[in-house]
């Protein structure tokens, strides 16, 4: 019986102790708690700040902005149904170079009286300029 006394003296001991420190415990709480709102806060700001100037934009509207301008630049090199971007119209390029070179070497091998005379322009973008010139 004297244990059992003991550890309910030790008990009650411990109970007073927490009923003692519980309001400092509240107050610690109560402050960790508004901490984190602020901090919840300063970061929600962050995200949705708006601006004109992308240094002041938040994290969502410079997304959606670098989102925006990635779709441009897409769009410039595919182009549209109604406008060519840069892809198609490097393609188309050089297929009409290609078929300007392919008739250039049809029209040396069937007049062989025509002195003919090309220099080349560019070899990067294939363009070829010919001079022909009748014997």
């Amino acid at each position: 019986m004297t244990n059992l006394m003991t550890s309910l003296q030790a008990l009650k001991k411990g109970v007073n102790e927490l009923y003692v420190a519980a309001p400092q415990l509240k107050s610690g709480v109560d402050q960790a708690i508004d901490e984190l709102t602020g901090g919840l806060k300063t970061v929600s700001a962050g995200l949705t700040k708006t601006s004109d100037k992308p240094s002041d934009m938040g994290a969502i509207q410079a997304t959606d902005t670098i989102n925006a301008g990635l779709r441009q630049i897409k769009l410039g090199l595919v182009g549209t149904p109604s406008q060519l971007g840069l892809i198609p119209g490097l393609s188309a390029y050089t297929a009409g170079v290609s078929k300007a070179s392919d008739g250039t070497n049809e029209l040396n091998s069937k007049v062989p009286s025509v002195d003919k005379r090309c220099w080349s322009i560019s070899n990067r973008f294939k363009s070829l300029v010919c001079l022909v010139q009748h014997n």
